[in-house]
């Protein structure tokens, strides 16, 4: 099934008739050649590269969308799901150009589809909001995981994974993007100081403890 901001594309009329490639991060690197020394040395920040997926639709436009709903919906980046990995979504936009102005309705026609892909797949268990609580926390993904927490009351929150302790002063309604890591007032549109590193999860089993009234996203991610 491909699906696009949660849209099944089949019904629009987009069929898949070749998969595409699961997405696969690359971790991000350089390598540097030290004089009288043998091979090389890597060196990274740790960070991932995105990547690209191309794969192929037939297109028939029908009565129940126009062109007009195709392009608004392939807009800008969002959550993609792909055939044969139904338990992820991918951050992802389209990467080509696709002719829809030259479709004909009740046509057929046959084209690849080509998506650039931000690093990691987000399994859809760590895609549920969730009550914060302090509690022993399993990173079910492959790589570290960044949540979203969401503030229910105002006031001050503190978060400590593993001993690693963040807090912030809060409203009603502050996220807190670890993956972003920005903490904002999404009242007044602004960003709030914090202290401490944002919080993220280690592989495996992780301590948390939780003060502060916060719904959690974990984002659980695979390379």
């Amino acid at each position: 099934m491909l699906k696009f901001n949660d849209i099944d594309l089949a019904e629009m009329g987009v069929l898949v008739i070749e998969d595409f490639p699961i997405p696969t991060s690359q971790l991000r690197y350089e390598e540097q050649v030290i004089p009288g020394r043998d091979g090389v040395i890597t060196i990274t920040d740790g960070s991932y590269e995105g990547c690209e997926i191309t794969g192929r639709v037939v297109i028939r436009l029908n009565d129940n969308y126009t062109l007009d709903d195709i392009k608004r919906v392939l807009q800008g980046w969002g959550r993609l799901m792909i055939p044969g990995v139904e338990d992820r979504y991918f951050v992802a936009k389209v990467n080509n150009l696709i002719p829809i102005e030259q479709f004909i309705k009740n046509e057929v026609y046959e084209l690849p589809l080509t998506f650039k892909c931000q690093p990691f797949g987000y399994l859809l268990s760590g895609y549920e909001e969730v009550n914060a609580a302090s509690d022993t926390i399993t990173n079910i993904g492959n790589v570290i995981a960044r949540p979203t927490f969401t503030c229910t009351k105002s006031g001050s929150v503190t978060i400590t994974i593993n001993d690693r302790t963040f807090r912030a002063s809060v409203s009603e309604g502050t996220i807190i993007d670890c993956e972003l890591e920005e903490v904002i007032d999404m009242a007044n549109k602004v960003l709030i100081a914090s202290e401490g590193e944002f919080p993220y999860l280690d592989l495996g089993e992780n301590k948390v403890t939780i003060s502060g009234s916060m719904k959690v996203q974990w984002n659980w991610r695979c390379l």
